[in-house]
């Protein structure tokens, strides 16, 4: 076999034997340009409560703080209270048989701190919601302020211990004040402005 370079011929490239043939060089991509703005991004911080909803925020939790005192206070003297409200049971029918008394009892005290805690649990929800920036729990507050007013004078008059009525009314007064404070806080103008900036 030679190794002569080929003749020319067609589809042939011309040339000396000694030239090879050259491929297309590559070359590299263009950088690429740059942002307009060298600076990141901003990142937006989140404005923090202003005096007001920081208060509404802090008497709120003192308020659920004072209700869930009141209702371990209820809870853990319920034996006794079971028992007063068996002996009013017992006053308004007196051919009832025990059972029934116990079962009448039993269903106005769990139903009276079911309501207590049921109406806690949406106020704590309410104000996690609040806390976001959003306004309207505010006016769901106020609608319910009076159902909390009526639950704490019903589940006052059902739960309240013997023997400790005086501290679990003054807690359920102090519940109260407080939530209606939290709730006049955050209805003032510096914390409506927060809120509308949201």
């Amino acid at each position: 076999m030679s190794n002569e370079p080929a003749e020319e011929g067609p589809g042939r490239r011309a040339g000396t034997p000694g030239e090879r043939r050259r491929e297309p060089a590559l070359h590299p991509a263009p950088p690429r340009p740059e942002l307009a703005g060298s600076a990141p991004a901003p990142i937006v911080a989140a404005a923090p409560p202003p005096g007001p909803v920081a208060a509404a925020r802090s008497l709120w939790l003192a308020s659920f703080a004072a209700g869930i005192v009141a209702a371990l206070l209820a809870f853990l003297n319920r034996r006794s209270q079971l028992e007063r409200l068996r002996e009013a049971a017992s006053g308004i029918g007196t051919d009832r048989d025990p059972m029934t008394l116990d079962t009448v009892a039993s269903v106005a005290w769990w139903g009276g701190l079911g309501a207590f805690l049921v109406l806690l649990g949406i106020e704590a929800l309410l104000l996690a919601v609040l806390l976001r920036r959003r306004g309207w729990p505010r006016w769901v507050l106020l609608a319910l302020l009076p159902v909390h007013l009526a639950v704490l004078a019903v589940g006052g008059s059902i739960l309240a211990p013997p023997g400790a009525e005086t501290y679990f009314v003054l807690l359920l007064v102090a519940q109260a004040l407080l939530g209606a404070a939290a709730l006049a806080a955050s209805l003032l103008p510096r914390a409506n402005a927060w809120f509308r900036s949201g």
